[in-house]
């Protein structure tokens, strides 16, 4: 008789699933990189303020951004993308192999 371990498929269940560390989708890192360092460039640089306050307006950008966007930012993100501008024409089929010959049948049935 065949085992019953032989029956079963082992499945990864890792598929299908959004790669995230932690509680933290991974799709948020890079835009917490350029808060973080927008607000260290603007804070720190230009207005000379604390390490304490920079870090705070990191959180709160960060925080902010994971609000508004949550767990899947492509919704958000999908307002900024302007549709396509779909218009509707009639081109006529013109064979490749046949352009001349048609060229040519055209202005034959134009000059009668």
């Amino acid at each position: 008789m065949m085992n019953q371990q032989d029956d079963y498929r082992k499945v990864n269940q890792i598929l299908g699933k959004q790669a995230s560390f932690g509680p933290i989708p991974a799709e948020h890192l890079v835009p917490w990189v350029m808060i973080g360092g927008l607000v260290a460039i603007i804070a720190n640089g230009f207005f000379s303020a604390s390490f304490e306050l920079t870090g705070a307006l990191m959180v709160w950008g960060c925080g902010t951004w994971w609000l508004i966007t949550g767990r899947r930012p492509w919704r958000f993100l999908a307002y900024f993308i302007k549709p396509p501008n779909w218009t509707r024409s009639r081109v006529y089929y013109c064979s490749v192999l046949h352009v001349n010959s048609a060229h040519r049948n055209s202005r034959k049935n134009r000059k009668r």
